[in-house]
């Protein structure tokens, strides 16, 4: 007959506790997210991961080098210095994005220098399905849609949604025009007709 000994498996349990209670800081630490990205369509922390939209484009940069909207999350509480030091780079900033994020205009060199501000916690591409509602999911049909667009949008720059550089199915082709806001901020964009 086989005996067990009592006392190995104690010594073993008690080493395991040991460990456990050693190591349960870190393990806490990585399950424990930080201050979320809160987007429309997703809200993520950004050092776990981005959500991935397979439906859509994801872009790894901006065409030839060129600049576009990054999303930029300071590790805490937004001081004004912190943005007034990046602002230096040429950074042209855009909206308030919770937690502590504010989408910014810049090209991909200064997107790698914001990257390693003491301040910053992450940088990223604002990927194409970020600018879309999860309502235009599953939709049929030509659709009636509101763009906001940036105040340094060009009137030449807006193209029919479905067409070249769509950021969606063909299915939401719209022609739109862009009527100047008197306050310079958000313009509204409105329906001139639709094709299919």
């Amino acid at each position: 007959m086989r005996r067990f000994n009592v006392w190995g498996l104690g010594a073993t349990l008690a080493s395991a506790a040991v460990l456990i209670a050693l190591l349960s800081p870190f393990i806490h630490a990585e399950a424990d997210p930080g201050p979320l990205v809160r987007l429309v369509r997703a809200s993520f922390d950004p050092l776990f991961g981005v959500p991935d939209f397979p439906e859509y484009p994801t872009l790894q940069a901006y065409p030839d080098g060129g600049s576009g909207v990054y999303v930029v999350q300071f590790e805490g509480p937004i001081q004004a210095s912190w943005k007034d030091d990046l602002s230096q780079l040429g950074i042209q900033w855009y909206d308030y994005v919770p937690e502590f994020a504010f989408l910014a205009w810049m090209d991909g060199a200064t997107a790698a220098r914001v990257a390693v501000h003491p301040h910053v916690r992450w940088v990223g591409l604002y990927q194409p399905a970020y600018r879309l509602s999860p309502r235009m999911d599953g939709a049929a049909g030509v659709q009636t849609v509101t763009l906001l667009t940036l105040p340094t949008v060009d009137e030449a720059d807006l193209r029919p949604i479905g067409g070249a550089g769509c950021l969606g199915p063909p299915r939401f082709v719209e022609r739109v025009r862009r009527s100047l806001a008197p306050d310079g901020g958000r313009r509204p964009v409105t329906r001139t007709g639709s094709s299919a």
